[in-house]
């Protein structure tokens, strides 16, 4: 017994201790939480890009700034009690200490004043996310061509029309944060298969032929930066949201979702027949019609086409 108790502590002795670690620590957390907390650090480093803020080591300032980030682009209370969840396993795992080790007074003012404003709306409702129509599309893109033909405006554009022509949540065309990118679980140039390009003012293809263009041939995610880091889903819902305060549109009631909503609502609009409409969206059941926001007695009589 002695003997076999010997050679498992050797072969433990001979693993690398630090990716037992790494997986143990990996392992603490649900799925759905993993999930939960790489989309939320996703958008804390969006925040501190964009405040020129290192990530780590955090503290009050900084959090303060980021639930305020966090409230004008019009997120739950509870959902920006669970990013500060997510910032704080993040610093954890970077290897520092907890930051809500000391208490954050100053913080917690900031969490009640947004709950309040929050419960200012129609208690226990969501803000409906409205559909993104054609006439708004067309709108964007003159927002877009009025501001130039650089990079960033074609690679939104063609994430844009993928999304919506394809039906898409804005979470299969993004990666949920920098360093989340895997070949196998997200969209690459290999998945890409283009046909003839069409003449109409919102055309898939076209987006996408002028966009890999300028893209190139890089390896890693389909949607990326020209530095070559990749698109992640808060950058997109949040330039997505910029582009539509410029086109005259309110953006708060719009997000990723917005797009898979609008192909739908539209495709029901124009007679679609639902089975297709469920086979297109890769619905299994049902679910569908809820996206769907035309009173469905008057879609029989509604004949434009998905990009009319």
């Amino acid at each position: 017994m002695a003997a076999a108790t010997g050679v498992g502590l050797r072969r433990v002795d001979q693993q690398n201790l630090g990716q037992v670690v790494e997986r143990l620590l990996r392992e603490s957390l649900a799925p759905s939480t993993r999930r939960t907390y790489c989309a939320a650090q996703g958008r804390y480093l969006t925040f501190c890009a964009e405040e020129n803020t290192l990530p780590v080591p955090t503290n009050g300032d900084i959090l303060c700034k980021f639930v305020a980030w966090l409230f004008v682009r019009d997120l739950a209370y509870q959902t920006m009690k669970s990013y500060l969840s997510a910032v704080r396993h993040f610093q954890i795992m970077s290897g520092l200490g907890d930051p809500f080790a000391s208490e954050m007074p100053r913080l917690q003012y900031v969490l009640k004043g947004a709950r309040v404003e929050r419960s200012k709306f129609t208690p226990g409702a969501k803000r409906s996310r409205l559909p993104i129509t054609p006439a708004i599309l067309l709108r964007m893109k003159d927002v877009l061509n009025r501001s130039g033909s650089d990079y960033n405006n074609i690679m939104l554009w063609a994430a844009v029309c993928t999304c919506y022509f394809g039906f898409l949540r804005s979470g299969e065309i993004t990666v949920p944060s920098l360093s989340a990118y895997c070949s196998k679980s997200h969209l690459t140039m290999n998945d890409v298969s283009v046909d003839r390009a069409g003449r109409r003012p919102l055309c898939p293809v076209v987006a996408l032929l002028a966009y890999l263009a300028a893209r190139g041939s890089r390896e890693g995610p389909l949607f990326q930066h020209s530095d070559g880091r990749p698109l992640t889903k808060a950058a997109f819902v949040d330039q997505v949201r910029k582009t539509l305060a410029l086109a005259g549109v309110d953006e708060r009631n719009y997000a990723g979702h917005s797009f898979r909503i609008g192909a739908a609502t539209t495709a029901a609009a124009a007679g679609v027949d639902d089975s297709m409409i469920q086979a297109l969206g890769r619905w299994k059941s049902s679910a569908y019609l809820v996206y769907i926001r035309v009173p469905r007695e008057r879609l029989a009589a509604i004949s434009a086409r998905l990009a009319d």
